[in-house]
């Protein structure tokens, strides 16, 4: 069922009837494959539709800390919403 190839170094490692070694353009596939999925991902974010990620403030989350309840407000107020993909800051309407 298997056929012995022998390899530089002497081994033989079993391989399956008919299969043919692998070629370098995997490589090129993989290449293709991901440039295709980066550009559908950019894609998206023309069309506006984004995956936004927010990030708080330092001084946003000193103000909570230190005056809590009314701190929280400032907190709210110093937070920017970034699309993880392209960088873009998205405002919420």
């Amino acid at each position: 069922m298997y056929a012995e190839k022998p390899e530089q170094d002497g081994t033989a490692h079993p391989q399956p009837f008919g299969a043919e070694p692998p070629t370098g353009d995997s490589n090129t596939d993989a290449r293709k494959l991901g440039a295709d999925y980066q550009n559908e991902l950019m894609a998206r974010c023309a069309r506006g539709d984004h995956d936004p990620k927010t990030n708080y403030g330092t001084v946003g989350i000193l103000w909570a800390v230190c005056c809590f309840p009314c701190g929280l407000y400032c907190l709210s107020k110093d937070k920017q919403r970034r699309c993880v993909r392209c960088g873009v800051r998205v405002d919420q309407p």
